[in-house]
This record gives structure tokens, sequence and C-alpha cells, in this order.
């Protein structure tokens, strides 16, 4: 090896470790400056940037995260947004997953697309692209006069009211009501004994 080339390999060695030494250091300013931002663990001693808070180890926003409203555990209902740390209607209000006659069956469009499904009596199908797709407890209608008899008895759910009196006319809550009727009736085939708005009623 010549002088010439022995003096540019020995002047190039430490400026290669000069570069290499300046990228790890922005690496690791890089990599500090991250720490404590959105979807990011805590800084060092487990503080995050102004506004967010640590939620098993990561930084969020409780303001505005519909999964983390308010809270680190309160998650907003399908279709709903946070909005300063509470949950609201968003631009599509879907129907409450956790309601006892809702029955969600996709929350993937493609899928509810490609879905074939079934409601259940006294349901309707429902679907959207915002919400997905199921089905839901249609509206309904009680029946009153003639042979469709109730007594006013309160109710919490379906199973609480029975077809009482001789032919079973009279839709009611055993546990409150005597069952006694004039006897004059069959149950009506026509509409269903059930719980309407908390009270015991026949409806279509």
């Amino acid at each position: 090896m010549t002088s010439k080339l022995r003096s540019l390999v020995l002047l190039a060695l430490p400026i290669s470790a000069a570069l290499a030494w300046s990228a790890c250091s922005r690496s690791v300013q890089l990599g500090e400056q991250a720490l404590g931002s959105v979807g990011q663990p805590p800084k060092t001693g487990g503080s995050c940037d102004t506004g967010l808070t640590p939620c098993a180890g990561v930084c969020r926003d409780l303001t505005a995260d519909p999964l983390r409203c308010g809270t680190c555990d309160t998650a907003c209902a399908t279709g709903k947004i946070c909005s300063a740390s509470a949950c609201t209607g968003g631009a599509t209000d879907c129907p409450d997953p956790s309601a006892p006659d809702v029955r969600y069956v996709s929350h993937d469009p493609l899928a509810c697309a490609a879905s074939l499904f079934q409601c259940d009596p006294g349901q309707e199908p429902f679907g959207s692209d915002a919400c997905g797709c199921g089905c839901i407890g249609a509206p309904r209608q009680v029946t009153t006069g003639g042979c469709f008899r109730t007594d006013g008895t309160t109710c919490s759910v379906d199973t609480d009211c029975k077809g009482l009196g001789c032919g079973g006319e009279l839709c009611a809550n055993p546990a409150q009501s005597s069952g006694i009727t004039t006897c004059d009736c069959v149950a009506p085939t026509t509409a269903a004994c059930g719980c309407v708005n908390g009270l015991c009623a026949w409806w279509k």
C-alpha cells in the first residue's frame, strides 16, 4: 500500500466513526422523543405527554379514544364516538349490542354482504356499512279487545307473562295476577303473550 493511499484510509476511519456515532445519536434522540406520545410507551418515570394517560403501558388520549373513553376501561358501544371523554352518538346510531333483543351477525360490511342469515320470530334484520348486520326486535303492536285480555300486571321479560284464565285468554304475570276470568274465551292464536313496555300484553 502506498503512503498516499494509507493516509487516505487513516483519514476515512475517524470520519466513518463520527458518522456512525451521529446516526446512532439521532436514533436514540428520536426514540426518546417518541416515548410518551399517543400509542407509545410512557417516558422514563411513567409519564405521558400532556393530555395523555398511560393505559396498560401505552399512552392514550382518553378524550377521543372510543376504546378508552374517559377511563382506560370504558369502551363506547358500536357506532358511538368518544368526544370530551364521553361516549356520544356518532354519524350513525347503531343497535346496542348489549340489548336483549339485538343479535349481531357481523360488524364487517364485507362479511355481511356475503352472509345469508335468518332472524328469529319477532325480529327483523338490520344492516349498514357503519354498524354491520344482525337481527333486532321488531316493534310490537299491542292487541286489545275481544278475547285479547290483560290485567295490567308488570313484567321485565317475556317469560314473566303467561296465558292465564280458563282458556289462557288472559295475558298476565302469574306472580301478580289472580288469573280469574269469565271463562268465555280461549287463548288467541293470532297474537303472542309477552312483555311490552313493562306490561304483560297480547302483541303482534
